[in-house]
């Protein structure tokens, strides 16, 4: 008789944490999801190794958002997030001495610690 008691008992708790875990697990996915999700806009700026803005150069992704860098080195690639955990971002010089000389060409990480503020350091080629 006990153990059929202590039985029913543990069951009932069983049934009783349904709701607690279902509270838990059924949110919005993005709570516990640490990346980005697909079609965020990738924001940033380019700067040389001096710290002055870039413009000109153009930015993309691995998701083929494209978007050139304005006077203040800023960039946004439009859902450039392509829903991965990291999305590849190149800054490369297409106009070369129309922005004040040839500058490298860098890929950089997207992800969430840096997606909205994603800094890109070029340095200028000799």
């Amino acid at each position: 008789m006990k153990r059929g008691i202590k039985n029913l008992l543990l069951s009932l708790v069983g049934f009783s944490a349904a709701p607690m875990l279902t509270a838990c697990y059924g949110t919005a996915y993005d709570d516990y999801y640490p990346y980005p999700t697909e079609g965020e806009d990738i924001c940033g700026y380019v700067v040389d190794e001096q710290l002055n803005p870039i413009k000109g150069i153009m930015v993309y992704s691995t998701n083929n958002s494209k978007d050139f860098t304005d006077e203040a080195g800023r960039f946004e690639l439009v859902n450039g997030f392509g829903g991965m955990g990291n999305e590849m971002v190149t800054a490369t010089d297409v106009d070369m001495q129309n922005n004040g000389g040839e500058f490298s060409t860098e890929v950089v990480v997207a992800n969430r610690d840096n997606i909205n503020n994603l800094c890109i350091v070029l340095s200028k080629e000799e």
